[in-house]
C-alpha cells in the first residue's frame, strides 16, 4: 500500500532542485567531444581545381602513335589503290596488224631487203594473221604442214585454200629455188597478201 505522505512529500518540492540541463555553447560543438576545440583548428580549407595540362608526356607519346599509325593506312590505301588489278586490254585487231606491217613492208623497210628476206617478211605477216585470227599454228609449221591442217580443217573453202596454196608456193620458190624477186615480183606479193587479208579468209 502506497504511502500517502511520500508522495505528498515528492509533490511538495520546489522546481529549481531538479538538476538543469545546460545547452551547448552557440557557434560550436560541446567542449565534452574528444579532442573538440583541437581538432576542430587543425581541419584545412579544400584546395581550389588545378590546372592539369592535356600534352603530358603520355597523351604526346599515344598522339605520335596514332599520327603514325593514321598515315600508314592512309599510304598502303594509297598504294593499293595505285596498284589495283586493271582490266586486261583486249588484243589488238589482227587485220589492221597485218595490214600496217605491209604497208611498211611496201615501202622503204621492204626495198632495204634482200628477195630472201622479204618473201619470208610477207609469208610471216600471213602466217601471223592467221594464227591471231583463227587460232591455226600457222606459224611454227612448215609450208606442207600448213596445208595438210588447212585441208582437215574444213575452216575455209576450196577457193581459199587454193589461193594459199599458190601464194606460199610462189614464197617457196624464192626461198628454196633462188627465184628472183624483182620490185614487180615484190609488190605483186603484197598486193595478194592484203587481198587475203582484208577478205578474212572468208
Amino acid at each position: 500500500m502506497i504511502r500517502l505522505d511520500l508522495l505528498f512529500f515528492f509533490a511538495q518540492m520546489p522546481a529549481t532542485t531538479a538538476p538543469a540541463l545546460s545547452a551547448p555553447p552557440a557557434g560550436g560543438l560541446p567542449s565534452a567531444l574528444p579532442g573538440g576545440g583541437q581538432d576542430m583548428q587543425d581541419l584545412r580549407d579544400i584546395l581550389p581545381p588545378m590546372d592539369v595540362p592535356f600534352w603530358t608526356p603520355a597523351n604526346t607519346a599515344i598522339a605520335v602513335c596514332t599520327s603514325i599509325l593514321v598515315i600508314a593506312v592512309i599510304a598502303f590505301a594509297a598504294w593499293r589503290w595505285h596498284k589495283r588489278v586493271r582490266p586486261i586490254p583486249p588484243p589488238p585487231d589482227p587485220r589492221r596488224v597485218a595490214l600496217e606491217a605491209l604497208q611498211r613492208l611496201s615501202g622503204a623497210e621492204g626495198e632495204a631487203l634482200s628477195a630472201l628476206e622479204f618473201v619470208v617478211a610477207v609469208a610471216e605477216i600471213l602466217r601471223r594473221f592467221l594464227e591471231a585470227r583463227h587460232e591455226m599454228p600457222a606459224s611454227r609449221q612448215t609450208t606442207e604442214e600448213f596445208l595438210d591442217n588447212l585441208e582437215r580443217s574444213n575452216q575455209f573453202t576450196a577457193v581459199v585454200q587454193e589461193q594459199l596454196r599458190r601464194f606460199l608456193g610462189r614464197c617457196d620458190a624464192v626461198k628454196f629455188a633462188a627465184v628472183d624477186a624483182d620490185a614487180q615480183v615484190r609488190s605483186g606479193l603484197v598486193f595478194e597478201t592484203v587481198k587475203l587479208v582484208k577478205e578474212d579468209l572468208a
